[in-house]
């Protein structure tokens, strides 16, 4: 065989294999333990390669952003193509966006996986973020059907100047402000001090 020959034939071989190559550390994920599965989930996340995040759902995945949903800034993404858009949207508005693995576990189809979010921007917002948060995950053969993400979105708004920070002298006093002026005489809820 020419040397012609045999680097067309290696070519071909590679365009056949890459596709199969490409998604085989996702399918070996995808029956491995919890750990596995959240470490190659992340590191997907970490790239913000879209396409790459996308094989470990469903075609009709739920994501959810729990603090997002419930403040009434958005809804959960349902379906791939709902999911691209949001994963797109975040990745230009947090383009340096990191998801840091500490721990998974999980049984069946059910998974918990918690992470810590870093990151030095939202959109015009800037402030360095380091915020710890959970994904409630939920299996159907092998990959995601549904994920519920839970943070302080609090801690995160606050830390990119969006909100105040919280004065943590009056959290570990246990005092706190009190409406009108000067001395009520009462703790606020009607006892003497």
């Amino acid at each position: 065989m020419s040397a012609r020959n045999v680097y067309l034939a290696t070519l071909c071989l590679v365009a056949i294999a890459f596709p199969a190559s490409a998604q085989q550390p996702l399918e070996s994920t995808m029956t491995g333990t919890p750990e596995a599965f959240a470490r190659a989930w992340l590191e997907a996340w970490n790239s913000q390669d879209v396409d790459r995040i996308l094989a470990f759902y469903t075609d009709d995945a739920v994501y959810e952003d729990v603090p997002t949903v419930e403040n009434g800034w958005g809804e959960p993404s349902r379906g791939r193509p709902m999911i691209r858009k949001s994963l797109q949207s975040t990745f230009e508005d947090m383009p340096d966006l990191g998801l840091d693995f500490v721990s998974a576990s999980g049984t069946g189809d059910r998974m918990v996986v918690e992470w810590i979010m870093t990151g030095t921007r939202y959109r015009d917002h800037i402030g360095e973020f380091a915020v710890r948060g959970v994904s409630i995950v939920t299996l159907e053969g092998g990959r995601i059907a549904s994920v519920s993400d839970y943070y302080d979105a609090y801690d995160l708004l606050s830390h990119l100047g969006m909100l105040p920070a919280l004065d943590t002298e009056q959290l570990e006093t246990g005092s706190h402000a009190t409406s009108g002026s000067g001395d009520r005489g009462d703790d606020g809820g009607g006892h003497d001090r």
